[in-house]
């Protein structure tokens, strides 16, 4: 393994990346970093971080790795990370040149599905000046569910914050608030995505899989040779953040859902095939054709 590698992880949210991260870090050769989902790149306050000269506590762009690594992610080093970008770099080149054995480093953080391909073309350049490879995952999940899934989750953390009794609204009552949310749009509208990242990244530089399908030895083992790393044999009994299986939504519901997002199924299918999809995306089996 010659190359030093980091890996752009963009999404999509309750989409598998959690396990993957979790499958990546017992690969030989993989030092994930202090945590999956930094945040950085989706934090735009550094229009001109290349002019700008660099003070004393921007070290932590390098030594943070140790750092944190001892003490967890402080604040003091996420606010450094976000404040100037090149703390950013600095952070994962030291990672990678932390041992001679390390050769792939990652973020995954699903909010990057909506960097603007300037953005994503400064993160190809300027690791590229350091001597550094960036590949980009993108894991997709039918819209639909993926929908419904995160809907949950943030419901989860409001009964968890606010307490169960706190939260009123229905399941399909706050689906149906939340999906055509911009939010939810900037995370779902997958085309979107992979035009921006097209216009960046060579076609070996991107790879594409569906969370349908993640969870075999056969797309695993592509990802691995993907990234040039060894396979390691995963642990498909443990899927993280998975939701529960009953589907709260009525078909009417689902629907609605569904003809919002026609644009995105229809990208998708026409780009990867429409047999794929019948076999990966049950909403697109009942409403696509």
């Amino acid at each position: 393994m010659g190359y030093k590698t980091f890996l752009l992880g963009v999404g999509c949210q309750k989409g598998g990346t959690t396990w993957l991260h979790d499958y990546l870090a017992q690969c030989p050769g993989v030092r994930m970093g202090l945590r999956k989902e930094y945040h950085v790149l989706n934090k735009r306050r550094f229009r001109h971080y290349a002019t700008r000269p660099r003070s004393g506590h921007q070290l932590l762009g390098r030594v943070g790795y140790r750092v944190g690594e001892a003490m967890g992610l402080s604040a003091l080093m996420e606010a450094c990370l976000k404040r100037d970008l090149r703390n950013y770099f600095d952070h994962f080149e030291a990672i990678l040149h932390s041992a001679e054995e390390v050769a792939l480093t990652a973020d995954i953080t699903p909010a990057y599905a909506g960097l603007p391909s300037s953005l994503m073309a400064c993160v190809r350049d300027t690791f590229a000046a350091r001597g550094i490879r960036v590949k980009v995952l993108f894991l997709m999940r039918d819209p639909v569910e993926r929908v419904l899934s995160a809907t949950r989750m943030y419901r989860r953390n409001r009964c968890s914050n606010l307490g169960e009794a706190a939260v009123t609204e229905s399941e399909q009552d706050e689906v149906l608030r939340y999906y055509r949310s911009e939010q939810c749009e900037y995370l779902t509208a997958y085309e979107r995505t992979i035009e921006r990242l097209e216009s960046v990244f060579a076609p070996p530089d991107v790879h594409y899989e569906f969370y349908e399908r993640l969870f075999r030895r056969s797309s695993v083992e592509t990802i691995t040779t993907f990234l040039d790393l060894p396979f390691v044999t995963p642990d498909f009994s443990r899927e993280l953040n998975v939701s529960r299986n009953d589907n709260l939504l009525d078909t009417a519901a689902r629907r609605v859902v569904f003809e919002h997002y026609r644009p995105t199924y229809d990208y998708i299918a026409q780009r990867f095939g429409r047999d794929l999809m019948r076999k990966v995306w049950g909403n697109y089996c009942e409403f696509g054709e």
